[in-house]
């Protein structure tokens, strides 16, 4: 389950919340950097151990999807919108909202199209009763963390923390 935190920018005042991440209470400090004219984003243990200080960096909103397919264990899906990815690159993203749920999950994602790209998927999901979104976020502990993600979503100013 997500839990969202809104976001109140400061460049006086520093904005902390405190996420659990991997079954452990953390402290998350966001403040303003006068040399770097940007914010950044600092992780602490419970005992103020520092576990990393790094930019903070936003994650753009789901595409909606328009189609998704399942034939002989690749699924094949179609954007609503441009994706603006390579073709022919692989991206790790996210599927969230379908029914059924097997669509659903991180994939890495092959890029073939403006508007397309495939997955493998081992079992036939059978064929959805509702679409969802695509996204291709930025998790900023990724690589501090095992099974947590700290997202920032920047349209509403808000991170993110699964699970």
């Amino acid at each position: 389950m997500t839990t969202y935190y809104p976001f109140q920018p400061s460049e006086t005042q520093a904005f902390t919340f405190q996420p659990t991440l991997d079954n452990a209470v953390y402290t998350i400090v966001v403040g303003w950097s006068l040399f770097g004219q940007r914010y950044y984003v600092q992780c602490y243990t419970n005992s103020t151990t520092l576990v990393f200080n790094i930019p903070l960096i936003g994650s753009q909103d789901g595409i909606y999807l328009q189609n998704i397919q399942w034939m002989n264990g690749t699924v094949t899906a179609v954007c609503n919108i441009p994706h603006n990815f390579k073709v022919g690159s692989v991206v790790n993203a996210t599927l969230r909202g379908f029914v059924p749920d097997a669509y659903n999950g991180n994939h890495e994602i092959l890029i073939t199209g403006p508007n397309t790209f495939s997955y493998s998927l081992a079992s036939n999901p059978g064929s959805f009763s509702s679409l969802g979104y695509v996204y291709y976020d930025i998790n900023i502990a990724a690589g501090y963390f095992t099974s947590s993600t700290l997202v920032y979503r920047a349209s509403n100013q808000t991170f993110e923390v699964n699970p």
